[in-house]
Protein backbone atom coordinates (compact mmCIF):
# COMPACT_ATOMS: atom_id res chain seq x y z
CA UNK A 1 0.00 0.00 0.00
CA UNK A 2 2.38 2.57 1.25
CA UNK A 3 4.43 1.99 -3.15
CA UNK A 4 0.86 2.26 -4.19
CA UNK A 5 0.92 5.56 -2.36
CA UNK A 6 3.86 7.13 -3.68
CA UNK A 7 3.76 6.06 -6.75
CA UNK A 8 0.08 7.68 -7.08
CA UNK A 9 1.64 11.06 -5.68
CA UNK A 10 5.19 10.73 -7.79
CA UNK A 11 2.73 10.51 -10.83
CA UNK A 12 0.42 12.98 -9.46
CA UNK A 13 3.29 15.54 -9.04
CA UNK A 14 4.42 14.52 -12.63
CA UNK A 15 1.45 15.45 -14.18
CA UNK A 16 0.76 18.82 -11.89
CA UNK A 17 4.35 20.18 -13.20
CA UNK A 18 3.10 19.68 -16.67
CA UNK A 19 0.05 21.15 -16.78
CA UNK A 20 1.81 24.17 -14.75
CA UNK A 21 4.41 27.21 -15.50
CA UNK A 22 2.18 28.76 -18.64
CA UNK A 23 1.29 32.06 -18.25
CA UNK A 24 -2.39 32.81 -17.77
CA UNK A 25 -2.95 34.43 -21.26
CA UNK A 26 -2.23 30.75 -22.58
CA UNK A 27 -4.96 29.27 -20.80
CA UNK A 28 -7.41 31.67 -21.64
CA UNK A 29 -6.97 30.87 -25.22
CA UNK A 30 -7.03 27.06 -24.37
CA UNK A 31 -10.23 27.49 -23.07
CA UNK A 32 -11.73 29.47 -25.65
CA UNK A 33 -10.14 26.41 -27.88
CA UNK A 34 -12.28 24.00 -26.31
CA UNK A 35 -15.65 26.23 -26.12
CA UNK A 36 -14.80 26.42 -30.19
CA UNK A 37 -14.21 23.26 -30.80
CA UNK A 38 -16.95 22.47 -28.82
CA UNK A 39 -19.78 23.74 -31.23
CA UNK A 40 -17.71 22.48 -34.48
CA UNK A 41 -20.83 21.47 -36.15
CA UNK A 42 -20.91 22.72 -39.41
CA UNK A 43 -17.83 21.37 -41.24
CA UNK A 44 -18.45 17.46 -39.73
CA UNK A 45 -21.97 17.69 -41.23
CA UNK A 46 -22.24 20.21 -44.08
CA UNK A 47 -22.23 17.09 -46.62
CA UNK A 48 -24.67 15.54 -44.78
CA UNK A 49 -26.95 18.70 -44.55
CA UNK A 50 -26.78 19.63 -48.65
CA UNK A 51 -27.30 16.22 -49.28
CA UNK A 52 -29.79 14.87 -46.72
CA UNK A 53 -31.99 18.07 -46.67
CA UNK A 54 -31.16 20.11 -49.93
CA UNK A 55 -31.30 17.18 -51.85
CA UNK A 56 -27.91 17.56 -53.57
CA UNK A 57 -26.08 15.29 -55.11
CA UNK A 58 -23.00 13.45 -54.16
CA UNK A 59 -21.17 15.23 -56.72
CA UNK A 60 -22.69 19.10 -56.47
CA UNK A 61 -22.54 18.70 -52.58
CA UNK A 62 -18.78 17.62 -52.83
CA UNK A 63 -18.16 20.75 -54.92
CA UNK A 64 -19.38 22.62 -52.18
CA UNK A 65 -17.54 20.93 -49.51
CA UNK A 66 -14.24 21.68 -51.56
CA UNK A 67 -15.14 25.31 -51.46
CA UNK A 68 -13.99 25.15 -47.33
CA UNK A 69 -10.70 23.70 -48.68
CA UNK A 70 -10.10 26.57 -51.62
CA UNK A 71 -10.87 29.18 -48.99
CA UNK A 72 -8.43 27.66 -46.35
CA UNK A 73 -5.71 27.76 -48.96
CA UNK A 74 -5.68 31.78 -48.65
CA UNK A 75 -6.69 31.99 -44.92
CA UNK A 76 -3.37 30.70 -44.00
CA UNK A 77 -1.44 33.63 -45.41
CA UNK A 78 -4.40 36.38 -44.85
CA UNK A 79 -4.16 35.57 -41.28
CA UNK A 80 -0.35 35.13 -41.00
CA UNK A 81 -0.21 38.84 -42.52
CA UNK A 82 -2.88 40.41 -39.92
CA UNK A 83 -1.04 38.89 -37.27
CA UNK A 84 2.20 40.33 -38.16
CA UNK A 85 1.44 43.65 -39.24
CA UNK A 86 -1.88 44.83 -37.03
CA UNK A 87 -1.49 42.08 -33.99
CA UNK A 88 -2.67 38.87 -33.07
CA UNK A 89 -5.60 39.60 -31.31
CA UNK A 90 -7.08 41.34 -34.89
CA UNK A 91 -6.67 38.16 -36.52
CA UNK A 92 -7.87 36.52 -34.04
CA UNK A 93 -11.04 38.21 -33.73
CA UNK A 94 -11.79 39.21 -37.28
CA UNK A 95 -11.51 35.20 -37.69
CA UNK A 96 -13.81 34.14 -34.54
CA UNK A 97 -15.76 37.10 -35.30
CA UNK A 98 -16.19 36.76 -39.33
CA UNK A 99 -16.51 33.00 -38.96
CA UNK A 100 -19.19 33.08 -36.47
CA UNK A 101 -21.07 35.18 -38.42
CA UNK A 102 -20.88 32.87 -41.93
CA UNK A 103 -22.28 29.99 -39.61
CA UNK A 104 -24.89 31.77 -38.52
CA UNK A 105 -26.06 33.30 -41.88
CA UNK A 106 -25.58 29.31 -43.70
CA UNK A 107 -27.60 28.07 -41.11
CA UNK A 108 -30.61 30.58 -42.84
CA UNK A 109 -29.40 30.74 -46.60
CA UNK A 110 -32.11 29.54 -48.45
CA UNK A 111 -30.71 29.35 -51.82
CA UNK A 112 -27.57 26.83 -52.27
CA UNK A 113 -25.34 29.68 -54.19
CA UNK A 114 -25.88 31.67 -50.86
CA UNK A 115 -24.26 28.51 -48.89
CA UNK A 116 -21.65 27.83 -50.88
CA UNK A 117 -20.74 31.63 -50.71
CA UNK A 118 -21.18 31.57 -46.96
CA UNK A 119 -18.85 27.61 -46.58
CA UNK A 120 -15.98 29.46 -49.04
CA UNK A 121 -15.97 33.05 -46.53
CA UNK A 122 -16.16 30.62 -43.52
CA UNK A 123 -12.94 28.69 -44.47
CA UNK A 124 -11.23 32.11 -45.68
CA UNK A 125 -12.10 34.62 -43.29
CA UNK A 126 -13.11 32.18 -40.08
CA UNK A 127 -10.29 30.69 -40.46
CA UNK A 128 -7.67 33.09 -40.28
CA UNK A 129 -7.32 33.48 -36.27
CA UNK A 130 -5.49 29.97 -36.55
CA UNK A 131 -1.78 31.41 -37.20
CA UNK A 132 -3.15 34.79 -34.65
CA UNK A 133 -3.43 31.94 -31.39
CA UNK A 134 -0.15 29.96 -32.46
CA UNK A 135 2.09 33.30 -32.78
CA UNK A 136 0.31 34.49 -30.14
CA UNK A 137 1.39 30.90 -27.96
CA UNK A 138 4.59 31.25 -29.35
CA UNK A 139 5.40 35.21 -27.82
CA UNK A 140 4.17 34.19 -24.88
CA UNK A 141 5.80 30.66 -23.92
CA UNK A 142 9.32 29.98 -23.65
CA UNK A 143 11.35 27.90 -26.34
CA UNK A 144 11.47 25.09 -24.27
CA UNK A 145 7.94 25.10 -23.45
CA UNK A 146 6.52 25.36 -26.78
CA UNK A 147 6.09 21.70 -27.70
CA UNK A 148 4.10 21.12 -24.04
CA UNK A 149 1.47 24.31 -25.20
CA UNK A 150 1.16 23.36 -28.82
CA UNK A 151 0.47 19.62 -27.64
CA UNK A 152 -2.07 21.31 -25.19
CA UNK A 153 -3.60 23.34 -27.88
CA UNK A 154 -4.16 20.23 -30.19
CA UNK A 155 -5.67 18.36 -26.96
CA UNK A 156 -8.33 20.90 -26.51
CA UNK A 157 -9.02 21.00 -30.35
CA UNK A 158 -9.37 17.01 -30.03
CA UNK A 159 -11.33 17.42 -26.97
CA UNK A 160 -13.62 19.34 -28.29
CA UNK A 161 -14.35 17.94 -31.81
CA UNK A 162 -14.77 14.60 -29.95
CA UNK A 163 -17.05 16.37 -28.03
CA UNK A 164 -18.91 18.08 -30.29
CA UNK A 165 -19.39 15.31 -32.92
CA UNK A 166 -21.15 13.22 -29.99
CA UNK A 167 -23.43 16.05 -29.04
CA UNK A 168 -24.18 17.34 -33.08
CA UNK A 169 -26.34 13.50 -33.24
CA UNK A 170 -29.01 14.84 -30.61
CA UNK A 171 -28.85 18.06 -31.84
CA UNK A 172 -29.27 17.60 -35.37
CA UNK A 173 -33.04 16.20 -34.54
CA UNK A 174 -33.53 19.59 -34.51
CA UNK A 175 -32.73 20.56 -37.09
CA UNK A 176 -29.21 21.64 -38.97
CA UNK A 177 -30.50 25.21 -38.80
CA UNK A 178 -29.41 24.58 -34.65
CA UNK A 179 -25.59 23.14 -35.95
CA UNK A 180 -25.22 26.48 -37.59
CA UNK A 181 -26.35 28.38 -35.13
CA UNK A 182 -24.83 26.78 -31.95
CA UNK A 183 -21.39 26.77 -34.16
CA UNK A 184 -21.27 30.19 -35.01
CA UNK A 185 -22.21 30.87 -31.35
CA UNK A 186 -19.32 29.39 -29.67
CA UNK A 187 -16.83 31.01 -32.49
CA UNK A 188 -18.39 34.53 -31.40
CA UNK A 189 -18.28 33.44 -26.93
CA UNK A 190 -14.51 32.79 -28.07
CA UNK A 191 -14.11 36.04 -29.62
CA UNK A 192 -15.31 37.79 -26.43
CA UNK A 193 -13.28 35.91 -24.41
CA UNK A 194 -10.36 37.02 -26.25
CA UNK A 195 -11.29 40.86 -26.39
CA UNK A 196 -11.96 41.33 -22.91
CA UNK A 197 -9.42 39.08 -21.33
CA UNK A 198 -6.16 38.18 -23.77
CA UNK A 199 -3.98 41.12 -24.28
CA UNK A 200 -1.86 42.05 -27.56
CA UNK A 201 1.33 39.72 -27.74
CA UNK A 202 3.18 40.74 -30.64
CA UNK A 203 6.25 41.89 -30.14
CA UNK A 204 7.03 45.81 -30.21
CA UNK A 205 10.14 47.02 -32.71
CA UNK A 206 9.34 44.58 -35.63
CA UNK A 207 11.27 46.18 -39.06
CA UNK A 208 9.54 48.20 -41.24
CA UNK A 209 7.95 46.58 -44.22
CA UNK A 210 7.80 47.84 -47.80
CA UNK A 211 4.34 46.65 -48.47
CA UNK A 212 2.14 44.68 -47.29
CA UNK A 213 3.38 41.24 -49.17
CA UNK A 214 7.02 42.42 -48.15
CA UNK A 215 7.25 39.77 -45.44
CA UNK A 216 6.36 36.71 -47.50
CA UNK A 217 9.42 36.91 -49.38
CA UNK A 218 11.49 35.78 -46.49
CA UNK A 219 9.68 32.70 -45.69
CA UNK A 220 9.20 31.80 -49.34
CA UNK A 221 13.34 32.25 -49.38
CA UNK A 222 13.59 30.31 -46.46
CA UNK A 223 15.40 26.64 -47.72
CA UNK A 224 15.14 25.04 -44.68
CA UNK A 225 11.18 26.33 -43.69
CA UNK A 226 9.91 25.48 -47.13
CA UNK A 227 11.71 22.00 -47.43
CA UNK A 228 10.30 21.15 -43.79
CA UNK A 229 6.72 23.05 -45.61
CA UNK A 230 7.14 19.60 -48.26
CA UNK A 231 7.60 17.20 -45.53
CA UNK A 232 4.27 18.48 -44.28
CA UNK A 233 2.08 18.36 -47.13
CA UNK A 234 3.43 14.89 -47.75
CA UNK A 235 2.37 14.39 -43.91
CA UNK A 236 -0.77 15.49 -44.62
CA UNK A 237 -1.38 14.71 -47.97
CA UNK A 238 -1.47 10.89 -46.02
CA UNK A 239 -3.40 11.86 -43.12
CA UNK A 240 -6.65 13.12 -45.70
CA UNK A 241 -6.39 8.92 -47.13
CA UNK A 242 -8.43 8.51 -43.71
CA UNK A 243 -11.65 11.10 -45.12
CA UNK A 244 -11.83 9.24 -48.48
CA UNK A 245 -10.51 5.85 -49.75
CA UNK A 246 -10.10 4.50 -46.10
CA UNK A 247 -13.69 5.13 -46.08
CA UNK A 248 -14.61 3.53 -48.95
CA UNK A 249 -11.76 0.69 -48.07
CA UNK A 250 -13.43 -0.38 -44.67
CA UNK A 251 -16.61 -0.46 -46.02
CA UNK A 252 -15.91 -2.79 -49.01
CA UNK A 253 -14.80 -5.28 -46.64
CA UNK A 254 -18.81 -5.66 -45.31
CA UNK A 255 -17.56 -3.49 -42.21
CA UNK A 256 -20.28 -1.76 -40.75
CA UNK A 257 -20.62 2.22 -41.17
CA UNK A 258 -21.37 1.80 -37.10
CA UNK A 259 -17.74 -0.50 -36.56
CA UNK A 260 -16.43 2.08 -38.95
CA UNK A 261 -16.99 5.00 -36.85
CA UNK A 262 -15.68 2.55 -33.73
CA UNK A 263 -12.56 2.22 -35.41
CA UNK A 264 -12.16 5.91 -36.78
CA UNK A 265 -12.94 6.73 -32.57
CA UNK A 266 -9.36 5.28 -31.89
CA UNK A 267 -8.03 8.45 -33.04
CA UNK A 268 -9.19 10.49 -30.84
CA UNK A 269 -9.68 8.27 -27.96
CA UNK A 270 -5.53 8.03 -28.09
CA UNK A 271 -5.59 11.69 -29.15
CA UNK A 272 -7.08 12.82 -25.94
CA UNK A 273 -5.80 10.26 -23.36
CA UNK A 274 -2.04 10.77 -24.83
CA UNK A 275 -1.57 14.29 -26.61
CA UNK A 276 -1.10 16.56 -22.75
CA UNK A 277 2.09 14.12 -22.15
CA UNK A 278 3.33 13.43 -25.40
CA UNK A 279 5.63 16.27 -24.61
CA UNK A 280 7.43 15.22 -21.82
CA UNK A 281 7.72 11.86 -23.28
CA UNK A 282 9.32 13.31 -26.07
CA UNK A 283 11.53 15.86 -24.17
CA UNK A 284 15.14 15.70 -24.97
CA UNK A 285 14.68 14.15 -28.37
CA UNK A 286 15.80 16.41 -31.31
CA UNK A 287 12.72 17.56 -33.36
CA UNK A 288 13.73 16.56 -36.50
CA UNK A 289 14.19 12.90 -35.48
CA UNK A 290 10.60 13.00 -33.69
CA UNK A 291 9.50 14.72 -37.08
CA UNK A 292 11.23 11.97 -38.95
CA UNK A 293 9.44 9.33 -36.66
CA UNK A 294 6.48 11.04 -37.21
CA UNK A 295 6.53 10.47 -41.24
CA UNK A 296 7.45 6.57 -40.54
CA UNK A 297 4.24 5.69 -38.16
CA UNK A 298 2.15 7.56 -40.51
CA UNK A 299 3.45 5.84 -43.61
CA UNK A 300 3.78 2.33 -42.16
CA UNK A 301 0.44 3.04 -39.98
CA UNK A 302 -1.59 3.69 -43.42
CA UNK A 303 0.35 1.22 -45.39
CA UNK A 304 -1.03 -1.78 -42.81
CA UNK A 305 -3.96 -0.98 -44.91
CA UNK A 306 -2.78 -2.82 -48.13
CA UNK A 307 -2.56 -6.39 -45.80
CA UNK A 308 -5.75 -5.29 -43.63
CA UNK A 309 -8.63 -7.32 -44.04
CA UNK A 310 -10.28 -7.40 -40.10
CA UNK A 311 -11.57 -5.46 -37.53
CA UNK A 312 -8.72 -5.86 -35.47
CA UNK A 313 -5.91 -4.70 -38.37
CA UNK A 314 -7.76 -1.72 -39.58
CA UNK A 315 -8.09 -1.33 -35.60
CA UNK A 316 -3.45 -1.05 -35.57
CA UNK A 317 -3.87 0.68 -38.40
CA UNK A 318 -5.59 3.62 -36.85
CA UNK A 319 -3.60 3.17 -33.64
CA UNK A 320 -0.12 3.54 -35.74
CA UNK A 321 -0.79 6.76 -37.77
CA UNK A 322 -2.56 8.02 -34.84
CA UNK A 323 0.68 7.92 -32.99
CA UNK A 324 2.35 9.86 -35.89
CA UNK A 325 -0.38 12.43 -35.62
CA UNK A 326 0.58 13.05 -31.94
CA UNK A 327 3.92 13.55 -32.34
CA UNK A 328 4.10 15.40 -35.84
CA UNK A 329 1.60 18.42 -34.99
CA UNK A 330 2.22 19.91 -31.80
CA UNK A 331 6.55 19.46 -32.47
CA UNK A 332 5.68 21.07 -35.82
CA UNK A 333 4.19 24.29 -35.09
CA UNK A 334 6.91 24.64 -31.85
CA UNK A 335 9.41 24.26 -34.86
CA UNK A 336 7.98 26.81 -37.14
CA UNK A 337 7.48 29.10 -33.97
CA UNK A 338 11.34 28.54 -33.94
CA UNK A 339 12.88 28.46 -37.49
CA UNK A 340 10.42 32.00 -37.87
CA UNK A 341 12.05 35.59 -37.43
CA UNK A 342 9.78 36.79 -34.35
CA UNK A 343 7.86 39.62 -36.43
CA UNK A 344 6.81 36.76 -39.02
CA UNK A 345 5.71 34.35 -37.08
CA UNK A 346 2.35 34.81 -38.64
CA UNK A 347 2.99 34.79 -41.61
CA UNK A 348 5.32 31.11 -41.00
CA UNK A 349 2.28 29.84 -39.41
CA UNK A 350 0.06 31.03 -42.60
CA UNK A 351 2.35 29.65 -44.98
CA UNK A 352 2.07 25.96 -43.06
CA UNK A 353 -1.52 27.11 -42.96
CA UNK A 354 -1.91 27.29 -46.68
CA UNK A 355 -0.15 24.05 -47.43
CA UNK A 356 -2.28 22.01 -44.69
CA UNK A 357 -5.62 23.61 -47.33
CA UNK A 358 -3.88 22.76 -50.68
CA UNK A 359 -3.15 18.72 -49.50
CA UNK A 360 -6.82 19.06 -48.49
CA UNK A 361 -8.10 19.84 -51.74
CA UNK A 362 -5.65 17.58 -53.68
CA UNK A 363 -5.48 14.48 -51.27
CA UNK A 364 -8.58 13.46 -51.30
CA UNK A 365 -8.93 13.65 -55.06
CA UNK A 366 -5.77 12.03 -55.82
CA UNK A 367 -6.62 9.20 -53.60
CA UNK A 368 -9.56 8.36 -54.66
CA UNK A 369 -8.50 8.22 -58.20
CA UNK A 370 -5.67 5.78 -56.90
CA UNK A 371 -7.90 4.07 -55.12
CA UNK A 372 -10.73 3.22 -57.89
CA UNK A 373 -8.15 3.33 -61.04
CA UNK A 374 -5.18 1.24 -59.26
CA UNK A 375 -6.59 -0.31 -56.21
CA UNK A 376 -6.52 -0.64 -52.56
CA UNK A 377 -2.45 -2.22 -52.54
CA UNK A 378 -1.12 0.67 -54.47
CA UNK A 379 -2.70 3.22 -53.00
CA UNK A 380 -2.01 2.40 -49.46
CA UNK A 381 1.97 1.26 -50.78
CA UNK A 382 1.87 4.38 -51.63
CA UNK A 383 1.11 6.17 -48.70
CA UNK A 384 4.27 3.80 -46.70
CA UNK A 385 6.40 4.79 -50.02
CA UNK A 386 5.88 8.79 -49.56
CA UNK A 387 5.69 8.30 -45.54
CA UNK A 388 9.66 6.78 -45.89
CA UNK A 389 10.55 9.47 -48.65
CA UNK A 390 9.28 12.37 -45.93
CA UNK A 391 11.57 10.93 -43.61
CA UNK A 392 14.46 10.44 -45.42
CA UNK A 393 14.03 14.41 -46.56
CA UNK A 394 13.19 15.47 -42.86
CA UNK A 395 16.91 13.62 -41.49
CA UNK A 396 18.46 15.15 -44.47
CA UNK A 397 16.78 18.75 -42.97
CA UNK A 398 17.97 17.82 -39.62
CA UNK A 399 21.64 19.38 -39.29
CA UNK A 400 20.10 22.61 -40.74
CA UNK A 401 17.18 22.80 -38.38
CA UNK A 402 19.63 22.32 -35.43
CA UNK A 403 22.01 24.95 -36.86
CA UNK A 404 19.15 27.49 -37.39
CA UNK A 405 17.84 26.53 -33.47
CA UNK A 406 20.72 27.29 -32.20
CA UNK A 407 21.40 30.47 -33.54
CA UNK A 408 17.69 31.37 -31.77
CA UNK A 409 15.96 32.27 -35.72
CA UNK A 410 13.16 32.85 -33.97
CA UNK A 411 13.85 34.88 -30.99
Amino acid sequence: MPSFTVTWSSNLARTRRHFSGLPRTFWTLWVGTLVNRLGGFVVPFLSLYLTRSRGLSIERAGAIVSLYGLGLIGAGPLGGLIADRVGRRAAILLGLGAGGACAIMMGFADSIRAIAVCTFFFALLGETYRPGVTAAVADMVPVEDRPRAYGLIYWAINLGFSVAVSVAGLVVAHGYRLLSILDGVTSLFYAAIVLLAVPETRPSGAPHERGPLAGLTVPLSDRVFMGFLLVSFALVCIFWQHQVALTVDITNHGISPATYGRLIAINGIMIVSLQPFSARWLSGIDRAHILAAACVLTGVGFGINAVATTVPLFGVSVAVWTLGEIAHFPTANALISDLAPTHLRGRYMGLSGMVSGIAAVVAPLVGGLVFQSAGRVTIWSGCLVLGLCAAALQLSLGGRMRARLARGAGD
